[in-house]
């Protein structure tokens, strides 16, 4: 497995499953970006501060694939771009998939 991080700009949208400090967030949608991505997560560009352990959805057309993951915020910041660090569940329906892109060389 690697752990390179390959900067990717690909539309994303975030299903809050879970908000634990902002329950009003959790069932919507958010669309970001990536800003890079590696086979056990991503940087996202939200245009909203997502809470560190806020359990999200992920769909991401990427390469011509569309993966479906679930991931939890690891960090986060309000520096303007309101990034956030996603883990990706190892049990999200297309992890496999995903993991098998990274080993295509992006």
């Amino acid at each position: 497995m690697r752990l390179d991080r390959i900067d990717k700009t690909e539309l994303v949208l975030l299903d809050v499953i879970r908000c634990v400090d902002n329950t009003g967030l959790e069932n919507t949608s958010i669309s970001g970006t990536t800003v890079n991505v590696s086979e056990t997560g991503m940087q996202v560009s939200a245009g909203i501060c997502l809470p560190v352990a806020t359990r999200v959805g992920l769909r991401l057309d990427c390469d011509a694939h569309l993966y479906r993951l679930e991931g939890e915020v690891r960090w986060s910041n309000e520096d303007g771009k309101h990034c956030a660090g996603l883990e990706i569940d190892r049990d999200s329906p297309d992890y496999l998939a995903w993991t098998q892109m990274f080993e295509l060389d992006l």
